[in-house]
């Protein structure tokens, strides 16, 4: 009996909802209280929201790769992709690993996992798992800008979250000064930066997920 491919727009659907449920944490309270330490103060709720962000698009990045190398996937433009070789979680990882170790991958290793999340190593990735559907999620993934509906063209903001998240999980000097690089005088701080009202009158933090949702369904199709 045959297998039916895999759809790759549950990735995206599951990716969808949990941004959603971030925003909603995000949105449903302000003025937190802040905690006064380091060189600027945090609000550890605008933290964690951070965090969890990344952390979701991680996870997003590793389910995209391994669904697409498990077998034939089918995206959303009904378009069938078939690996030249299927894997498993254990193989796909394994093989990543093994690429890492040669001259010039930009693929990286760290807890025993691939990062994923690196765009500069994506193509590596992509290739060494021998995705037929390679150069869609390149392209997407890797598209400096983004087109989130309603007219709003943004930059892509994952380079920013990541130094932001860094700074927020390992607060020190090198840390805060990248995160700062992203930030406009008189904004210093994480939680009046991610709370910052830009296009539309919206949050940036809100224009963080509605990118990170638009990556994804592009990366699906």
């Amino acid at each position: 009996m045959p297998h039916h491919p895999i759809e790759l727009a549950k990735a995206h659907e599951e990716f969808f909802e949990e941004l959603a449920q971030i925003e909603r944490v995000f949105l449903a309270l302000d003025n937190t209280p802040h905690v006064d330490a380091f060189e600027v103060p945090y609000r550890p709720l605008e933290d964690g929201c951070v965090v969890s962000l990344w952390d979701a698009w991680n996870r997003f990045m590793r389910s995209l790769l391994l669904m697409s190398c498990s077998g034939p996937s089918k995206g959303t433009s009904g378009n069938l992709y078939t690996p030249t070789e299927s894997r498993d979680e254990q193989a796909a990882t394994e093989i990543l690993k093994q690429l890492s170790r040669r001259r010039g991958s930009k693929i990286r290793v760290m807890n025993g996992e691939p990062k994923w999340f690196d765009t500069l190593a994506l193509p590596d990735m992509t290739a060494g798992l021998c995705l037929e559907n390679s150069g869609i999620i390149d392209s997407s993934i890797t598209a400096s800008m983004i087109d989130t509906g309603g007219g709003i063209i943004l930059k892509s903001p994952l380079e920013e979250i990541r130094c932001i998240r860094n700074f927020v999980a390992h607060k020190n000097i090198g840390t805060l000064t990248k995160a700062q690089d992203y930030m406009r005088l008189p904004v210093r701080d994480v939680f009046a930066h991610i709370r910052e009202k830009t296009e539309g009158g919206l949050p940036r933090f809100c224009h963080w997920i509605d990118s990170l949702g638009a990556l994804a369904e592009a990366s699906v199709y």
